[in-house]
């Protein structure tokens, strides 16, 4: 299933960790208007997968939100190695609390080389 609208940037998040500074950012970016991937605001019913890979394919940029939790979700991992894949511009929003894994997988090596920036909990985004 190929997407109907080619998007700017795909914002990748762990929904219990993320979930508030994802939308933040959204509503920022599409005030400045960017086109924004952002999975519930974006997704059709049906196979949702080929959608997801579809719109990081077609992204120029691609924000991460890393947290603590961020790799307990599958999904995070899989988009992450999609843009990885795709060689999609990259850019970690690294929470303050954030450590990264010891022995961690070649993708998550590669994420970890990518210039991001650091966010403190409770900030907003200026």
């Amino acid at each position: 299933m190929k997407t109907t609208t080619t998007h700017n940037i795909f914002i990748s998040y762990n929904r219990h960790s993320s979930n508030t500074h994802a939308q933040l950012l959204y509503k920022e970016l599409c005030r400045r208007n960017y086109v924004v991937f952002l999975d519930h605001k974006d997704l059709p019913s049906g196979n949702y997968q080929n959608y997801i890979f579809d719109a990081i394919e077609t992204c120029k940029d691609f924000i991460v939100f890393l947290s603590p939790t961020t790799f307990d979700s599958v999904w995070v991992q899989e988009e992450v190695q999609q843009a990885l894949l795709h060689k999609r511009n990259i850019i970690p929003v690294i929470a303050d609390d954030f450590v990264w894994p010891t022995n961690p997988p070649k993708w998550m090596e590669d994420l970890r080389n990518q210039n991001g920036t650091i966010y403190h909990q409770g900030e907003d985004f200026d």
